[in-house]
């Protein structure tokens, strides 16, 4: 296949890390477009209140009191998230109002698996032009199976030494179009793949309503991820950083403006799905859709030439149990009484237990 008409698709890498943008799926060679962007001139508070919150392109830098407990809570969940170690990853891309952009692939969806400590993601996406393809990304380098075979041997299947991240945006923007390249290869270089989000970039947050995920009870915040933002991700690898400039470089050219991710978050503290729009000048925008599951037990993702055992260990079970948590307060009581013919005395200690289960959110979804 030719290289031009190839495609990737993205959206998560070292704990941390994510990017702007959100989560675009480039799966395999296709770039899932998790772009991000939008509206959202109200938002509403845990405590049921609506608050202006700040225009697509501008945050605040004095985040509203009742807004951050849901900063803290967000910021908590992306942790113990990129900190599990690994997890899987299904996603869907629709670029949407792309008006300007008649390259634009009609739709991805597809699913993989990204390790973050290393970075390492395998992802195999439905490309309707194009049939299924296989990406794998290390950060540094992508090797392709499928469309333009990026990064592999000729004739050698799925070997090869690997070719620079960087370098592979020539391909996804032929397949996509300039501006969902550019948002799927902000996505594909993202310390933390498709989840695409950083703790840098959790500036604000809003609680703006509650639903279910995979039958798990979530609770949703939003967030304004400003161009400025998604363009300053710390610790990146040079193809990374290099990918990310070229990136933001050609959305600029676009017109884009910002984006809104809506993130839903489980009673066991972990990030379950991230909901992202992306807002261009000319009115259109481009969303995606990424479902998380398996922290901790999702394997190990290898590189082309790489050996070892990729399957979880027997018996992993995630810390995501999607129940709210129990806990335990112990009191107690302690009295001392005085004996008159002894200079000592005599200390008893009463102790009480109480084991109180949280009850999950509501499961009724709030627009």
């Amino acid at each position: 296949m030719d290289e031009g008409t190839h495609l990737w698709l993205d959206e998560d890498r070292p704990p941390t890390r994510a990017r702007g943008r959100t989560a675009w799926i480039v799966a395999a060679s296709v770039a899932c477009i998790a772009a991000i962007s939008v509206p959202v001139a109200l938002g509403i508070t845990s405590g049921g209140g609506r608050v202006a919150l700040p225009p697509v392109g501008k945050q605040s830098t004095h985040p509203h009191p009742s807004n951050v407990a849901a900063q803290r809570v967000v910021e908590s969940a992306l942790s113990a998230t990129t900190s599990s170690g690994s997890f899987n990853v299904t996603y869907e891309f629709d670029p949407g109002g792309a008006t300007t952009d008649p390259t634009t692939s009609s739709g991805v969806t597809g699913q993989g698996t990204i390790d973050t400590d290393p970075f390492a993601m395998v992802a195999t996406s439905d490309v309707s032009s194009l049939g299924m393809i296989t990406l794998r990304d290390n950060g540094t380098d992508v090797w392709e199976m499928g469309g333009a075979d990026y990064g592999l041997s000729p004739g050698s299947g799925d070997t090869g030494p690997g070719s620079p991240l960087s370098g592979f945006a020539g391909l996804v923007e032929s397949t996509l179009g300039q501006r969902e390249g550019a948002l799927a290869m902000g996505g594909l270089s993202s310390p933390t793949g498709y989840l695409d989000l950083d703790q840098s970039m959790i500036t604000s947050a809003d609680e703006v309503g509650t639903g279910t995920v995979d039958g798990a009870p979530v609770t949703i915040y939003q967030l304004s991820i400003t161009p400025a933002q998604a363009a300053d991700v710390p610790r990146l690898t040079s193809e990374e950083s290099q990918a990310i400039t070229a990136s933001d470089a050609l959305l600029a050219a676009q017109g884009y403006t910002g984006s809104t991710v809506d993130v839903s978050i489980d009673v066991s503290g972990f990030i379950r799905q991230t909901n992202s729009v992306a807002h261009f000048a000319d009115g259109s925008t481009s969303s995606s859709e990424a479902t998380f599951s398996d922290f901790g037990c999702a394997g190990t993702v290898l590189m082309p030439g790489q050996s070892g055992a990729t399957a979880p260990p027997a018996g992993c079970v995630s810390p995501d149990t999607g129940v709210a948590p129990t806990t335990t307060s112990t009191s107690s009581a302690t009295s001392t009484t005085s004996t008159p013919s002894s200079t000592s005395s005599t200390t008893s200690t009463t102790s009480s237990t109480t084991t109180t289960t949280s009850a999950p959110p509501s499961t009724t979804t709030s627009s």
